[in-house]
């Protein structure tokens, strides 16, 4: 019995040092960005250009089998996706009606989880001018979903999904 336990736990130490790792690094939207039509997160590449070095992301099925494309979606260059999100937060501030409105409703059903996530997308949100910054980011951000047709899905951890 002992023993069991010990493996789930060196198995769940692993995890949160992989976690740990991602958040360490300066990959901005770990575990964050999915393609719409298959599901499967994107990677961050580091893709080296005549102009210097470029991050991209793309789908983790693009080449899952060497040399043959699995997944006909583009790649997305990092500094869309965090232009993406600042219009995401903009969009909010222009429907601030609805927003408070469903805010309020969490507050009355005590749902604790959202409403600590409402109160920092709020806080977010209220500020004059939002400037991307990643600690930010991850604290409200549930996923970023791509589709083939180019629009993006920003879903927040307290359920307010914006299309852009």
């Amino acid at each position: 019995m002992f023993v069991s336990i010990d493996k789930e736990f060196v198995g769940i130490e692993r995890y949160l040092t992989t976690i740990i790792y991602y958040l360490d690094t300066d990959t901005t939207f770990p575990t964050k960005v999915f393609y719409a039509e298959c599901g499967s997160a994107f990677v961050r590449k580091n893709w080296t250009t005549s102009r210097g070095k470029r991050k991209a992301w793309q789908c983790n099925n693009r080449y899952r089998v060497k040399s043959q494309i699995s997944c006909h979606n583009n790649h997305i260059d990092e500094e869309t996706l965090e232009k993406a999100l600042v219009i995401a937060v903009e969009l909010l501030s222009e429907h601030v009606d609805v927003l408070y409105g469903k805010w309020n409703k969490i507050l009355e059903e005590n749902r604790p989880l959202e409403n600590h996530y409402s109160t920092k997308l709020a806080e977010m949100k209220n500020k004059p001018s939002w400037e991307f910054d990643s600690y930010e980011m991850c604290q409200v951000v549930d996923s970023i979903t791509i589709a083939e047709t180019g629009q993006i899905t920003v879903r927040f951890l307290e359920g307010t999904e914006v299309d852009i």
